[in-house]
């Protein structure tokens, strides 16, 4: 449909009869009862992961052996690695070192036999080794018990003094194990301490679960095919121009549905895994700050944002209930706009761009991010292919967030993703 269709103001939240482009409401991306945790993406959870057997699907319809596929929020790799598996060379970016770590251990070739003695050799030094290397970690003593500090000092000592050759599969293990130590509410992907108390575990029976848990990830990776096209990484803020010259025929990714402070904070997720792991990392840069260095910072605006007659009817309306959310969510979307012009200009012609994303709710009003990822791609002159929407019934995320930041005021996260298909044609 064309990005010029009228869309009259509207000082209500009800934006459902402005929405121009057609969204196909249908099952068949849902995958109901499917496990979104399957493979080797069970190694780590992570906060709104693609769902593998969608971007499968995705795959199947848009690639072709020839492709060269571009994730630039790759996250954990979830694209990168179902393109290699098809044979695709995928290239993924993401500001996150630790989510770069898990894509890396993912998407290697692993020789299955080295593997599984490299894990029983790494839990043979530890149970031996006595020696700690606890990091400087902000309020240690309130995020982690003794014997948790402790037993992850143990290992980390291990793991940052010998050499292995799976370096990113143990480190990938590590830091969600110190995330599963801490005293932080597991089921929050902000930093909140759980209620009560639980009896510590010894230091020898956390050594004990580390090693079960690194034989158990060893058979499951046991139990998968190696990729068979290489994988690359990068860290990279989306909203940066990248020096590379490689050009791309295909995305398929997730962006973030909203700024980490009110929608989904990966950094703080990532956290107490990242406390002890990041100077350990390969892949990891001082210089990016997650949350704070994510969409939504503070920045310039960017030009052509006013063309989008949805998207300033939105932010009209929030403003007028509250001037500082509305702000907020401008800053997001200068961020998306600007990363959407990053990356299609490495696109070539004919080349097919899928993003899912999600329209989430700020101050009871639904923020139709579908349809206006739909007229940015329209206005950057691209083709529009459709959009198709499916029910989360399998995602990474909590059942309630508080997006205001207020205690006691919470509600219940989006249901429904939205796959926006559009082609580069020129």
């Amino acid at each position: 449909m064309p990005s010029n269709r009228p869309i009259p103001h509207d000082n209500g939240s009800n934006f459902e009869q402005l929405y121009p482009y057609d969204e196909d409401r249908t099952d068949d991306y849902s995958f109901k009862g499917e496990r979104l945790l399957r493979g080797r993406h069970v190694i780590h959870p992570y906060p709104a992961m693609l769902h593998p057997l969608l971007v499968n699907k995705l795959l199947e319809k848009y690639a072709t052996p020839e492709s060269s596929l571009l994730d630039p929020f790759c996250g954990t790799g979830v694209s990168l690695l179902q393109a290699a598996l098809r044979g695709v060379n995928a290239y993924g970016t993401d500001i996150n070192p630790l989510a770069l770590l898990i894509a890396h251990a993912k998407s290697r070739v692993y020789d299955f036999m080295r593997l599984r003695k490299e894990i029983q050799a790494v839990c043979s030094v530890i149970t031996k080794s006595a020696k700690l290397d606890i990091p400087n970690i902000h309020n240690v003593d309130y995020w982690f018990t003794n014997e948790a500090q402790e037993a992850l000092g143990r290992i980390r000592y291990v793991l940052k003094n010998e050499e292995f050759h799976y370096h990113t599969f143990l480190l990938s293990n590590f830091a969600l194990f110190a995330r599963l130590q801490s005293n932080t509410k597991t089921s929050e992907f902000k930093r909140v301490k759980a209620k009560g108390t639980q009896t510590p575990k010894s230091v020898a029976e956390l050594i004990d679960s580390f090693h079960k848990r690194l034989q158990q990830m060893g058979k499951v990776f046991e139990q998968t095919s190696n990729p068979t096209s290489p994988v690359f990484l990068r860290q990279h803020n989306a909203e940066e121009i990248s020096t590379s010259r490689k050009k791309f025929d295909l995305v398929i990714s997730s962006p973030p549905y909203g700024d980490s402070g009110t929608t989904v904070a990966y950094g703080q997720y990532s956290s107490f895994g990242s406390a002890w792991s990041d100077d350990l990392n390969p892949l990891y840069r001082k210089e990016f700050r997650v949350d704070s260095q994510g969409l939504g910072r503070k920045g310039d605006r960017i030009s052509g944002d006013g063309d989008i007659p949805l998207y300033e009817t939105l932010i009209d309306t929030l403003s007028s209930l509250n001037p500082k959310r509305a702000l907020q969510v401008r800053r997001f979307f200068e961020g998306y706009f600007k990363s959407i012009n990053r990356f299609v200009k490495k696109l070539l012609s004919g080349a097919t761009i899928c993003l899912v994303v999600g329209n989430r709710t700020v101050l009871n009003t639904v923020v139709p991010m579908d349809q206006i990822t739909a007229a940015y791609l329209d206005l950057l002159g691209l083709k529009f292919i459709g959009i198709k929407s499916r029910t989360i019934s399998n995602k990474v995320m909590p059942r309630k967030n508080s997006p205001s930041n207020l205690r006691g005021q919470t509600q219940t996260t989006m249901m429904q993703e939205f796959v926006v298909v559009f082609q580069k044609t020129a």
